[in-house]
């Protein structure tokens, strides 16, 4: 049947990560990190949609961690999905920003994809963490709207 080789985190998706997280926290008006290295929690090379270059899905935060707890009061998420264009290189095709001076802390990682709803194309399991507790939500890819969140459920305890 052959083997799945899932795609590898190198060469652009390395560069543009910080590059992409950098320009959403601007418009977001939130601080930059001391130091993009240390803000990036999660990066992975992602194959939602074959042939190509691979998806990228990053976290980046400041003044939190990937994991149920307060996070700082001037401490930001960013959370983005993106993929590449051969002309202007990755661009996000789904992302959220939390600035937690403004809203309770919110901080996803990406945790597989899969097409789980049978309609063919890939939709992306998410772990988001926040104050208290934790749960799952899905994010699919929608013809007339892009990609948005389908799903949300609670984590099993």
């Amino acid at each position: 049947v052959g083997e799945y080789s899932p795609p590898q985190v190198a060469g652009p998706v390395v560069r543009y990560a910080p590059l992409v997280a950098e320009r959403l926290v601007l418009s977001g008006g939130l601080p930059r990190p001391g130091s993009w290295g240390r803000a990036q929690r999660d990066l992975q090379a992602l194959d939602l949609v074959r042939g190509g270059s691979p998806e990228m899905a990053t976290t980046f935060l400041s003044g939190d961690n990937l994991a149920v707890g307060p996070g700082e009061r001037e401490g930001w998420s960013v959370f983005y999905v993106a993929s590449y264009e051969q002309r202007t290189g990755y661009n996000p095709i789904y992302s959220e920003v939390s600035d937690y001076r403004k809203n309770p802390k919110r901080a996803p990682k990406a945790i597989d994809y899969l097409n789980f709803n049978g309609r063919g194309g890939n939709e992306l399991l998410v772990h988001v963490f926040g104050p208290t507790d934790s749960w799952y939500e899905a994010i699919s890819a929608d013809a007339n709207q892009g990609w948005k969140k389908v799903w949300e459920g609670r984590a099993c305890r």
